[in-house]
């Protein structure tokens, strides 16, 4: 999803390229967030309404602060410079996003090295807009400040709508934004027919960079938050293990993502005093990985066949169901 929204948010600057040419910004954004709340509103299923009206005063902040704010700015700082440049400098939205976490998201703040590479983007944005001739500082500030709404937009998406459906916050947040943005864009609405081109470049805007994608990013968002709420419920269970399934196992020695996974998973359970298991381990190099990476305990046929059952009843098997039976463990 992340792949797929930035190549739709990539290819936007493009057509936001065409449109400027015969449409003020504020007819273009009016344009394009109307199309797309009409486009999510046809494909609504039931009981949006009711979930609309439960999250209506951050559908309405996000709506300003994520959707009309920036898409004014962006279309605003595209009549005054070239769509590649504003492009390069919409890569500082992580840069606001990381430096507004740290000050006002705690549960998102970056610290270390990041925080150093945080101080380093700075530096290279405010470079970028000082080397503009003086008549394109204005259009690349607007487009810093698309930037920062952009940072702002997501970090209280991800804070406060959290738990609401994808569809619901994209729906919500461009049907915001559209009566934000009417006033404006029907008095600055052109006096002539559009070419089209333009009709068609407001169409892909709407349609695919604003409908689509706001579905893709509030998805992946969503997921987000899933993520930190199953920390949570980690933390909150006080487990005595946690547990690496065979999937994990198994490609584990080829794939540097999941041994980044793992080694955050060992330092969780460091963090609230559990153990680590390992199952399904068959052979050495899924043995040497996962011995390399600190978990605890390991097992699988690597290591040792299953033994014959013990019979219910011995002594031995009762001791040791005793001892096993207060532990709790989670299986990632």
């Amino acid at each position: 999803m992340l792949v797929a929204l930035a190549l739709i948010w990539g290819a936007s600057f493009m057509f936001i390229k065409i449109a400027d040419r015969q449409l003020a910004p504020a007819t273009l954004i009016f344009g394009r967030i109307g199309l797309a709340a009409l486009a999510l509103a046809v494909a609504a299923p039931k009981g949006t309404i009711a979930t609309l009206r439960a999250h209506a005063r951050w559908l309405v902040v996000v709506g300003l602060v994520n959707t009309a704010i920036p898409f004014w700015l962006l279309s605003w700082g595209e009549t005054r410079i070239q769509s590649g440049l504003a492009s390069i400098i919409q890569a500082a939205v992580p840069i606001f996003n990381a430096a507004l976490a740290f000050l006002f998201f705690k549960e998102l703040r970056v610290t270390g090295t990041r925080l150093v590479g945080v101080g380093v983007g700075f530096v290279g944005v405010a470079l970028l807009v000082g080397a503009q001739p003086q008549g394109k500082v204005l259009g690349a500030l607007a487009v810093v400040g698309m930037a920062f709404c952009y940072g702002a937009g997501g970090l209280m998406a991800s804070r406060h709508l959290r738990e609401a459906p994808a569809h619901v916050v994209a729906l919500g947040t461009s049907t915001v934004a559209a009566i934000a943005a009417a006033p404006a864009g029907i008095i600055q609405a052109p006096h002539f027919v559009p070419s089209w081109k333009t009709f068609a470049s407001i169409a892909v805007l709407g349609i695919i960079g604003t409908a689509i994608a706001y579905l893709l990013f509030f998805a992946i968002i969503a997921n987000a938050g899933s993520g930190y709420a199953s920390l949570e419920a980690i933390a909150a269970l006080a487990p005595d293990y946690l547990k690496v399934t065979k999937g994990l196992v198994s490609t584990l020695a080829s794939e540097p993502i999941k041994q980044d996974l793992v080694k955050m998973l060992v330092e969780l359970a460091g963090k609230i005093n559990a153990k680590t298991i390992a199952e399904g381990i068959e052979t050495i190099e899924e043995y040497e990985a996962c011995r390399d990476l600190g978990i605890d305990l390991l097992q699988g046929y690597y290591l040792a066949h299953p033994q014959e059952q013990l019979r219910t009843g011995d002594e031995e098997v009762e001791q040791m169901a005793d001892r096993q039976r207060p532990a709790r463990s989670v299986v990632v």
